[in-house]
This record gives structure tokens, C-alpha cells and sequence, in this order.
């Protein structure tokens, strides 16, 4: 999808009431001017979740996620920013076109899931009903998928013939051309007509995290190559951005914090069967950097439940940088060797499965004793290697305190110097940055290896100190009472603002102040857009505002402001001073003398 002009944005959420949006997802119960019930995004027994229908913004005082109509629907329905608002605009009635992006096969999107939504329940029906899917019953059930299992999944059966989805597809209106582009049929070569893409195959629908139908995986029964076959690409399907059973995962996710992934269909049914009913799989490909990123957006903790063979300690082993650098926490849990996840389960019991999933290693202790085993620790050279291994999948650590710890532990365990490996990493490093072509800025790659001097300290964020607090101060300001944007605006530039978070707001309020926008927090949130610190924009507004000392905090936020660029731009000079001086050059030094001594003089 493209973009959508901010004027969009801000009619979706006029058409929006929030309360009305979140009560089918979470009883509430009004609390004074707003509303309260039980966060949906952590568990609870005393409702800290606060729907305030003034500003249009929801904020959970237990787990601290808040924002507007948009952010919920992304936190809690898992959808994009962009799918969050068409998601809106269809409830709304408007018709959004995306600037950039949109085309003709995304505006179809809406019929497509039509077409899939039908083909599931005709191949459902098929499976439940048709003497042809005897045999498919026959090897569910040797597959140890209960009747409520296959309902639940909806498993289905494409028919042994060339057209039965296309003629029961037309007698409900649909063209073979939607057939064709939802990947269900295929045209014939000859241009006479089209045929099922599917036949006489076990069928799995496939659901998005909103429970929509988006494609299918389809196994043989008798042979045929390939074994599954999943549907093509289309605008709603890509094997490489979607997990099985994502839409059955996700509830026990949000509770858990974690997710289970697999490689079959059958593990993620059979699993769910035994209550794990937080595991999903891959559609038989790899871990894709998608994959991680879809991951992520529904817990913070992921186990990797692979087969007990080489195999699949090789699959785990290739997916740890990934998990590295979009900061996930990644257990490995290793099955009794031979066994699938649906094997174990069927033949061991949900207390062995357990137990794999309770002794399964973080990833790091994981790569470890992986490595140790590969290359062994009796000799320097086997040593190195190992440590040279670690510290490769290290550089792509994005946290920088899980590296530092990490380091430690390699320190110990292999009985090597903790500043060499911290050297060595920087070394590392360094010479990765190098070799792409990018020159380390100041400290770059310092914060890069995660070491900062001898004593191998992480790097930790600023100090709240008082500019920042100032430049906060400016935004609860705006936020609580929008008369003082002016003010604020005629001084302070937003790149004035301290840090990265409050110069996006400061844009996003100014922007709306300059074209004759109310400056609301939903509005704010609108028109800032995907990961637009909506959640923070709210928790600020939340914080008490003392308006009989409001100006004179204004006041002296904007001084401490202005002055701290003041400094910053002297220390500039004094840079370029030192420049001029060593150059000889006493015509930029007289110049840049005189802007010094003005610059002072601003600050006093």
C-alpha cells in the first residue's frame, strides 16, 4: 500500500468513535468522563485500561500501550498502519485511495477474500460430505487429527475433477478470471478455458491474523509431485510474510508472550489438539527476515520446535541472526531424535513435549555448544574457531546489553580474556562496516560492538537530563491546551526539539496547527502514521498538567531550549575557529569571532 494524505487520516478519525471500536473487543464500563475494563494486551485482574472519549485515545496504565482508533487496531488485530486504516475507512464508509502504491489488484482485495472465503467452505463442504474424500479422512485420522481438530482448521478437499471449484464458484457469480487471480484456477494453455489449480488434494486454508482466508496448502494423495503445494503468490498471499495458524496463535500469545514455530501444517493442528495453542509454522520455507518481523509483532519470545536431526538444528542455526537483529528472544527446543512435533505429541505425550519446550536453550547456549561440538575446545585452533563463530553472530545483536552479557559468558566459558573478545568484536566490526562501504561515524562503532572502554560497559541511553525534560514539558504543553502552540512554534523549531521521539511530535503538532487543524491527540497520532510514537503522544498528554504555572514553564522550557542551541552552535564555531587559526586564514577567524561574541550575548 502506498500513502494516505493526512486530510484522509483525519476525516477517518472524525468518522471514528473509539468506545464504539474497542466495546466488542473489551467491555468497558464508564469511569466519570471516560471509560475503563481490562487491558486486552496484558493480563489483568483489576482494570487499569482507560478509554478517554474526549481525546479519542485509549491508554493501559499497567502495561503503558496506549494511542488512538489506528494504534489499537494494529496492536491488537496485528495489521499494518495502512491496513489499520482502510480497515476504518471500510467501517466508516470513505473511500480512501493510497498515494503511490495502491494498485488495481490491493483495490480488489476486499472481492478476492470473497473468492477464498467461499473456496474454503466449498472445499470444507467437499471434505465432509464427498465419497471422493474418504481417503483424505481416512489419512487425517492416521494422522491423529481429531474431527474437532479438522473443524476447528477447517481442513477441506479439492475434488478429483478439472473444474468442480469453477462450476460451483459460477453458479455463485464468481468469474474464472477472480478464480484465476486469487491462485485457484490457472487459464489452459490452449486459451479454451481454465481448470482447478487444486485437485484431489487435502486442503488447508490459510488465515491472515484477522482470520481471513488468503490462500491454501494442498497435499497429494496419490503421489503427485509436489507433495504440498501452496497457493501462488497474490495480492492477499506470500508464503514468505505468512505463518499457519497465526489467526488460532494469537490469543494465546498476547497472554504468553511467546510463540511456538514449526514446520507442518499437521504439527501446528496436533499441537493446538494438545493445548499448545500457541504454535504456527512456516508454509514450507525457511525463516524469512518477514517471517521474524511477523513474529515479532505478536510476542517477544519465540521457540523454535524443529525435528531432532541435523537437520533441524541447521534450520535453527540459520535463523539466529534474524532473531538477533530484530531482538527477539529465541529458545531452541530439541525433539527426541526422529520425531516431528505432531510425532512427539502422538507418541510421547504432552508432558515429554513440554518437557523439550522447559529445557529448551536460548539461542546464544544453543549456537554455543553447537559450535563447540563442531569444531571442539581441546585445541587453540578449535577454540578460535569457535569464538570466531560466536562473535559473528554477535555483530548482528542489536541489543546491546544482551551482547555485553553474552561476551561475558563467552569469556568464561572458554576461558578467554573479556577485553580481547571485546577488541576482537570491535575489530570484527569495524572491518564489516568497512567492507560495506560506510565510514564509522563518531562512537558508531563503539555502539556497534556493544563495548565502550576497558571495563567493557554497554552502552546506556542518555540521562533524562533537563533538556529533555524541557523539550516533554513543550509537547504536555501543546498537547493539554493547543493555544500554545503559537508560542512555541514562533521559537522552537522542531529541530530544536532534544530528541528523536519529540522532534516527530513537535512536526506532527505544528503540522496540523499550520493547516488550520485542531491540535487533538488523536489527530496528532493521525497524521505522525505507522510507528508514529502514538502510544507515547498519549501517555504524555496523560501526565497532570498545572495550568497556573503553565507559562512560566513554557517560558523557561523554550529558554533552556534555545539555549542549549545556542551552545551547540558555539561549540561549532569554536571548532571552526580552531580550523581558521591553524589555517592562517585571520578573515574567517575575525568572522567567526564576531559570530561567537553575538551568540554569547544571546545567551546571557
Amino acid at each position: 500500500m502506498g500513502r494516505i494524505p493526512d486530510e484522509k487520516k483525519l476525516e477517518i478519525l472524525r468518522a471514528t468513535d473509539i468506545v464504539e471500536l474497542i466495546q466488542p473487543y473489551v467491555p468497558l464500563k464508564r469511569a466519570g468522563a471516560n471509560f475503563k475494563g481490562l487491558c486486552p494486551f496484558h493480563n489483568e485482574k483489576t482494570p487499569s485500561f482507560i478509554v478517554n472519549p474526549a481525546r479519542q485515545s485509549f491508554h493501559c496504565f499497567g502495561c503503558h500501550k496506549g494511542g488512538d482508533c489506528f494504534t489499537f487496531l494494529v496492536e491488537h488485530d496485528k495489521v499494518s498502519f495502512p491496513e489499520a486504516l482502510k480497515i476504518l475507512a471500510d467501517r466508516a464508509g470513505i473511500h480512501v485511495e493510497f498515494e503511490g502504491g495502491d494498485s488495481g489488484a490491493g483495490r480488489n482485495r476486499p472481492g478476492l477474500l470473497k473468492v477464498l472465503q467461499f473456496a474454503a467452505d466449498f472445499y470444507h463442504r467437499s471434505y465432509l460430505d464427498s465419497p471422493g474424500a474418504a481417503e483424505v479422512r481416512d489419512y487425517v485420522t492416521r494422522r491423529g487429527i481429531s474431527a474437532g481438530s479438522a473443524a476447528q482448521f477447517k481442513l477441506g478437499y479439492a475434488p478429483n475433477a478439472w473444474d468442480a471449484l469453477l462450476v460451483a464458484a459460477r453458479k455463485k457469480e464468481f468469474s474464472p478470471a477472480a478464480l484465476v487471480e486469487g491462485g485457484l484456477a490457472c487459464p489452459r494453455r490452449d486459451g479454451s478455458g481454465h481448470y482447478d489449480r487444486f485437485r484431489h488434494r487435502l486442503q488447508f486454508p490459510i488465515w491472515d491474523g484477522r482470520d481471513q482466508v488468503i490462500g491454501f496448502g494442498a497435499r497429494t494423495l496419490d503421489g503427485t509431485e509436489p507433495k504440498y503445494l501452496n497457493s501462488p503468490e497474490t495480492p492477499t498471499f506470500s508464503k514468505g510474510r505468512t505463518l499457519y495458524g497465526i489467526n488460532f496463535a494469537r490469543g494465546a500469545a498476547a497472554k504468553t508472550g511467546a510463540l511456538c514455530i514449526m514446520e507442518g501444517y499437521t504439527d501446528v493442528i496436533v499441537a493446538h489438539q494438545f493445548g499448545f495453542t500457541n504454535a504456527v509454522a512456516t508454509l514450507g520455507t525457511a525463516l524469512t527476515e518477514d517471517h521474524v518481523r511477523l513474529l515479532r509483532r505478536y510476542a517477544a519470545r519465540i521457540y523454535v520446535v524443529y525435528d531432532g536431526d541435523a537437520a533441524g538444528e541447521k534450520a535453527a542455526e540459520r535463523s539466529l541472526d534474524m532473531f538477533l537483529r530484530e531482538d527477539l528472544e529465541l529458545r531452541v527446543a530439541t525433539l527426541p531424535a526422529g520425531l516431528d512435533p505432531d510425532e512427539c505429541l502422538l507418541q510421547r505425550g504432552k508432558e515429554v513435549f513440554q518437557g523439550c519446550l522447559d529445557q529448551a536453550k536460548e539461542l546464544f547456549e544453543y549456537r554455543l555448544e553447537a559450535a563447540c561440538r563442531r569444531f571442539g575446545t581441546d585445541t587453540i585452533a578449535g577454540q578460535t574457531r569457535v569464538i570466531e563463530e560466536i562473535l559473528e553472530s554477535l555483530q548482528a545483536a542489536t541489543n546491546t546489553v544482551r551482547r555485553d552479557l553474552q561476551v561475558q559468558r563467552l569469556a568464561v566459558e572458554l576461558k578467554v580474556d573479556e577485553n580481547t573478545l571485546r577488541r576482537r568484536l570491535n575489530e570484527r566490526t569495524a572491518a564489516a562496516v568497512a567492507a560495506a562501504g560506510r565510514a564509522p561515524g563518531p562512537n558508531r562503532d563503539a555502539r556497534a560492538a556493544g563495548a565502550a572502554g576497558p571495563a567493557g560497559a554497554v552502552g546506556r541511553p542518555a540521562a533524562h537530563d533537563r533538556v529533555s525534560i524541557a523539550g516533554e514539558w513543550l509537547i504536555e504543553a501543546m498537547l493539554a491546551d493547543p493555544q500554545f502552540v503559537g508560542l512555541v512554534r514562533e521559537q522552537v523549531p522542531p529541530e530544536d526539539f532534544p530528541t528523536q521521539e519529540t522532534r516527530e511530535i513537535a512536526e506532527g503538532i505544528f503540522s496540523l496547527a499550520d493547516s488550520g487543524h485542531s491540535v487533538t491527540v488523536g489527530a496528532v497520532s493521525a497524521v505522525l502514521g505507522e510507528g508514529s510514537l502514538s502510544g507515547r503522544v498519549v501517555e504524555l498528554a496523560e501526565r497532570e498538567f498545572p495550568p497556573e504555572r503553565a507559562r512560566a514553564r513554557i517560558d523557561d522550557s523554550i529558554k533552556t531550549l534555545v539555549d542549549a542551541r545556542l551552545k551547540a552552535r558555539s561549540a561549532e564555531i569554536s571548532r571552526r575557529l580552531r580550523e581558521a587559526r591553524e589555517a592562517g586564514d585571520r578573515a574567517e577567524e575575525d568572522r567567526l569571532l564576531n559570530e561567537k561574541l553575538e551568540i554569547e550575548r544571546a545567551r546571557r
